[in-house]
């Protein structure tokens, strides 16, 4: 008899759960992306590639933020790293996107160049996109990093494969 009082106890308190959330339940749309690219480092005189992961969450239809981590993937800086924070704009229509960010982060590691391991860098990157499927686009981008008081300030340019989905969660 316990056991039939309990069993039904655990439902009832399921079946409540699961009503409750179903009513709080909400969506935001997130983007994943992974990207290359290149820039100079050592005074510009080295070329090195980066590769990384950005996850970005939307605001809005249009205004998002995110973070992003990218580390070396050839030149003479194997240890070298960067992670940060960055905020942007997507305008797309049905078929192309246009993507400006901004990234604001640190970066360095034990293969950076002396005085570029400086900790802080500013980051920006303006990207034309084609969405090959509503929910996977493919861009190219270019843009500047900035070590502040480091050596590197170079162009970059590159390119990203992005998935868009929509995370499911409950307030």
């Amino acid at each position: 008899m316990f056991k039939k009082v309990l069993i039904l106890f655990i439902l009832i308190i399921l079946t409540n759960t699961c009503v409750a959330t179903e009513q709080n339940i909400h969506k935001a749309k997130i983007s994943e992306e992974f990207t290359f690219e290149t820039h100079k480092v050592n005074n510009n005189t080295e070329d090195m590639g980066v590769a990384g992961f950005i996850y970005k969450r939307y605001l809005d239809k249009n205004w998002f933020w995110g973070g992003a981590g990218y580390a070396a993937l050839f030149g003479q800086r194997g240890g070298y790293f960067i992670g940060g924070f960055l905020t942007g704009y997507t305008l797309e229509t049905t078929d192309y996107i246009f993507e400006p960010l901004i990234y604001i982060g640190a970066g360095g590691g034990h293969s950076a160049p002396s005085g570029a391991s400086s900790g802080g860098l500013i980051r920006w990157s303006i990207a034309l996109g084609y969405k090959v499927t509503p929910d996977l686009s493919i861009k190219l981008h270019t843009g500047y990093i900035d070590f502040i008081g480091g050596d590197i300030k170079s162009w970059l340019a590159g390119f990203t494969i992005g998935i868009t989905s929509y995370e499911i969660f409950s307030k």
